[in-house]
């Protein structure tokens, strides 16, 4: 007997264009810039980890005040160097999971997310210490939006940062992003606690991926981008 064909012989398969990248490791050895180095003693890789050691920002924590490390956006998937404002992509996914060194000191605190450098906003997700309490958190350049919660040696952090390129010109909308605490004991993985901050439009050609640290932390964090989606077919 013949092999019995399928419903999809003769016919032309579409190549998917939408969707995420692959997941990106950042690494301390890969940082293009810095800013706020005053508050750095020493940032290296260890392992997976990124370890920074500096002092606590010397007011609250945001972006705008701590230490940043700054990156070169690229696709995961092709090594290419992206000019964010071409469209081809809307937002960043963000996930960690710290070492041994946490934010557990009043101003200390991480966040990764996106910055533009010549309009000085950001949109980033972390988390911070206030107040004698750990919490979630969500930046702006200049502010965080905080949710307690209690931390446990299996939480990570997911975040979404939407960034759509702006209709008939460079600019990008910094819209919106949320930052989940999950609890990895779990499989699959249960939101703890969530935050959620929104923006505004910047200038495209400034953009970077950064990482905001405050006081010594030892994190690993990884990046995917959010490919600008086509209409479904």
């Amino acid at each position: 007997m013949g092999l019995v064909g399928t419903s999809l012989q003769g016919r032309v398969r579409r190549v998917q264009r939408t969707g995420v990248t692959r997941w990106q490791k950042i690494t301390a050895a890969a940082l293009a810039s810095e800013a706020n180095t005053g508050l750095k003693t020493s940032i290296a890789d260890s392992g997976d980890e990124i370890q920074y050691v500096g002092s606590a920002t010397s007011g609250s924590f945001n972006m705008g005040v701590a230490y940043r490390a700054q990156y070169v956006i690229k696709n995961p998937d092709t090594g290419a160097t992206v000019t964010w404002s071409d469209g081809d992509f809307i937002g960043v996914e963000i996930w960690f999971k710290y070492g041994t060194n946490i934010p557990n000191a009043n101003k200390e605190g991480f966040v990764a997310g996106l910055v533009n450098t010549g309009t000085s906003k950001a949109l980033a997700i972390g988390t911070t210490y206030q107040s004698s309490q750990h919490r979630v958190t969500s930046s702006t350049y200049t502010a965080v939006a905080v949710v307690n919660m209690t931390w446990g040696a299996d939480d990570r952090i997911f975040g979404m940062i939407s960034a759509p390129s702006q209709a008939g010109g460079t600019n990008v909308l910094l819209d919106l992003c949320n930052a989940l605490q999950l609890d990895d004991s779990t499989s699959p993985a249960r939101v703890q606690s969530s935050v959620a901050t929104s923006l505004t439009f910047v200038t495209g050609a400034d953009l970077v991926l950064a990482l905001g640290f405050g006081g010594d932390i030892d994190v690993t964090v990884y990046y995917r981008l959010i490919k600008t989606p086509v209409a479904p077919v």
